[in-house]
């Protein structure tokens, strides 16, 4: 094959690239299950306060999808991706802050910052620009892996964080519940970003897609080109936009509800929640990487029937998130323990079938999109990603009883399934 075809970065490279989508989404997921506490702490006693401060980071994340483009396209990579998790570790101390303060602003200005740096450009622009097509599947799967395990250690440290301040008796202002999460990984993305300013090895500067469209044309009749291509499959990209913002939305939600409903239902504690969500999210890698089985020997068309399936998979997972149980406190534990046994195998539908489908939608996107409005297609889906996590995350708050929350979330997938429906026969990407 072509040096190009074959090229791969130095394996420390490649590693503390792949580290930094690990690093936002670990930073993301570490304050759910104390946010609310943190928050009452702080004065501001209503879960919808709790679920913006939990939604600013995504949604902002949302807005810099396109302008961290033109950054990544104006200045050297390595220079931005430095800045960027060194922005990512001030994020997490201006959280903790907060609690010195006394002031509920500063969380939320925190997730703000954290979300700036938290979108997926940085890590889909290192891959294009530092693989080659031989190894992208490979190293997107790698991806998609960092992405799960560091959803999954977030609320794993925020147990591990809450037994520190218990067994340490920690109640200042400065060092509690609320502010742990922010201290903690201050420190781990501080010495990740030492790392990462030493070991990663900066990319050219080749922006895919730009040249390949029209490429001998003039400019005018390039532009043209591509705009017209964008308009023949803009109704197909709306499908996958659709689909592509319940994947997020389900999650973002899924993970606010959890806590909510474990505290108010079950009793638990952060250090219950966190290894709680911590072992759902697990389960995630190891059938991530088992699903790619399902690839084997696959037409292209296989993209959209996951698509469908997974979405079908999370209806069904609605489906064991209602609360049959009608718990109480003075209920006796061995229906309680029934409720977390029938919520966890939901909780598994649901977690697995959100994050294996995203794949599928992203990819199904990236062949659909014309090669010279492909990098605005995937800011766009990437935008619309972000943005599903916001309103999970805002809708947690909205909908906080169980059987609200499971009704819904059942009828938001259901018109999305709707949606695919209709559009199904139209997603086949050029041959």
């Amino acid at each position: 094959g072509s040096p190009l075809r074959n090229k791969i970065p130095p394996i420390e490279s490649l590693v503390v690239g792949l580290l930094y989508s690990f690093m936002t989404c670990a930073t993301y997921a570490v304050a759910a299950p104390t946010v609310g506490e943190y928050i009452q702490e702080l004065g501001q006693s209503s879960k919808l306060v709790a679920s913006v401060t939990m939604s600013a980071s995504p949604f902002v994340s949302a807005l810099f999808c396109f302008p961290m483009i033109w950054i990544l396209q104006k200045f050297e990579f390595k220079r931005v991706m430095v800045c960027s998790a060194a922005l990512l570790c001030l994020g997490q101390v201006v959280y903790a802050l907060g609690g010195v303060a006394g002031s509920v602003a500063l969380p939320i200005v925190a997730r703000c910052i954290t979300g700036a740096v938290s979108g997926p450009q940085l890590m889909t622009t290192y891959i294009a620009r530092t693989v080659g097509s031989s190894s992208m599947t490979r190293v997107q799967l790698y991806a998609g892996v960092s992405v799960a395990v560091g959803t999954s250690v977030g609320p794993l440290l925020a147990a591990v964080l809450s037994i520190v301040v218990r067994s340490s008796d920690l109640s200042s202002r400065a060092f509690n519940n609320g502010t742990m999460p922010g201290w903690g990984m201050a420190v781990v993305v501080g010495v990740y970003t030492a790392f990462l300013a030493k070991f990663l090895v900066n990319p050219d500067a080749r922006r895919d897609g730009d040249a390949r469209d029209g490429g001998s044309l003039p400019k005018k009749e390039r532009v043209q080109a591509k705009l017209k291509r964008l308009w023949l499959t803009w109704h197909k990209l709306l499908v996958c936009y659709t689909v592509g913002f319940v994947w997020p939305l389900n999650i973002g939600c899924w993970e606010l509800h959890t806590i909510i409903r474990a505290k108010d239902a079950w009793g638990w504690g952060a250090f219950e929640v966190g290894i709680f969500e911590a072992i759902v999210l697990l389960t995630v890698a190891p059938i991530s990487l088992a699903s790619t089985k399902l690839l084997d020997g696959k037409d292209q068309n296989v993209d959209r029937e996951g698509m469908a399936i997974l979405l079908l998979v999370s209806m069904c997972a609605y489906l064991f998130l209602f609360d049959y149980f009608r718990l109480s406190d003075t209920q006796d534990y061995p229906s309680r323990y029934a409720e977390i046994a029938v919520y966890a195998i939901g909780s598994f539908l649901l977690v697995n079938g959100d994050m294996i489908g995203r794949q599928f939608t992203w990819s199904l996107v990236d062949k659909l999109a014309p090669d010279g409005q492909k990098q605005r297609a995937l800011g766009l889906n990437a935008a619309i990603y972000m943005c599903g996590r916001g309103v999970g995350a805002l809708l947690s708050g909205a909908v906080v009883s169980p059987n609200e929350y499971a009704l819904a979330l059942l009828g938001i997938n259901a018109l999305a399934g709707v949606v695919l429906a209709v559009g199904y026969r139209g997603l086949d990407p050029p041959k």
